[in-house]
């Protein structure tokens, strides 16, 4: 008797398939949990077979792998919807939200092992952009904070109620007495009666980006492209965002959209689509003008220059 020919699967569908479940991915996942959460989906796909689709989906930049468990018996690969130092970025923002002070091994306990090289990177960038900042040294114990440090911070208690005394002292003979936390404001540069009295005011709207801003900004980033003629959104928005800062004005993401989506309609500039749009970081994501389809436009190209 012949033996009857299995169902006929479709290579593409069950990329679809597999890519579908790593987007939906809230953390990395090992080859083998991750095979089975692919067949409980219906995709009768083995390991090894479950391998070569996420090489693929890998290199089309529609999966990243991350780094393997070093401590497993069987090591396997990990695999997510972004790249592992995105993965240990947003693992660090959410746990500082949560708590506004943590010291290096805590930060790194956070992540798999397999991720602690990656944690003093992200801990760089969040320090250069202000999201965390290093706590006054006190004894051994390095720590960093959400908050910028209070200069009197680096007081110990000791010294805080020797100046406590010394304030005493000196409102014996002082009219009016100083109250020992506006000398602290003071220590720390807060005028604290000019804050209360006088709100802040708010940076004016920046002017909004013109194509000859675009054109020039697209010849300063094009060298960096390495021959390539299209251009990253995000790019550009960072070239504006310097120049408001610069006149100190505050950058509009709708205005620069409002811009790209007007060039390219009129036919100045081409707008194209990201290859595997899960990867853009929702930071990026919220600047970027979308298709009908919803899909984000992540780059543009100045029609003379894709000639």
């Amino acid at each position: 008797m012949r033996k009857r020919a299995g169902p006929v699967v479709d290579p593409a569908s069950v990329a679809d398939a597999v890519g579908r479940v790593v987007a939906g991915l809230e953390a990395p996942l090992p080859l083998s949990t991750l095979g089975t959460l692919v067949r409980r989906g219906g995709v009768p796909l083995g390991n090894p077979a479950l391998r070569e689709v996420l090489d693929r989906l890998v290199a089309s930049g529609a999966a990243f792998e991350h780094p393997v468990g070093r401590t497993a018996a069987n090591p396997s690969p990990r695999y997510w919807r972004r790249p592992a130092s995105v993965f240990v970025l947003e693992t660090l923002r959410g746990a500082l939200a949560r708590q506004p002070e943590w010291t290096p091994a805590q930060l790194r306990k956070l992540v798999p092992q397999a991720y602690h090289e990656l944690v003093e990177e992200q801990v760089g960038a969040l320090l250069a952009t202000g999201a965390l900042h290093p706590a006054p040294a006190r004894g051994r114990s390095q720590k960093f904070r959400t908050a910028p440090p209070r200069p009197t911070g680096a007081l110990t208690a000791a010294q805080l109620q020797s100046l406590r005394k010394l304030v005493g002292r000196v409102n014996e003979l002082r009219r009016p007495a100083l109250a020992f936390d506006d000398l602290l404001a003071l220590l720390d540069g807060v005028d604290a009666a000019a804050a209360a009295a006088t709100p802040a005011a708010p940076r004016p709207q920046a002017e909004p980006p013109t194509e000859a801003m675009l054109l020039r900004w697209y010849a300063e980033d094009l060298p960096r492209r390495d021959g390539l003629r299209s251009m990253p959104i995000p790019w550009t928005w960072r070239r504006y965002q310097a120049h408001c800062s610069n006149s100190g004005r505050t950058p509009d993401a709708a205005a620069l959209a409002a811009l790209l989506r007007s060039l390219h309609a009129a036919g100045r500039i081409s707008l194209t689509v990201h290859d595997a749009p899960v990867s853009i970081p929702d930071t990026e994501r919220a600047l970027l003008p979308a298709r009908e389809d919803g899909r984000p436009f992540y780059y543009w190209t100045p029609i003379d220059a894709a000639r």
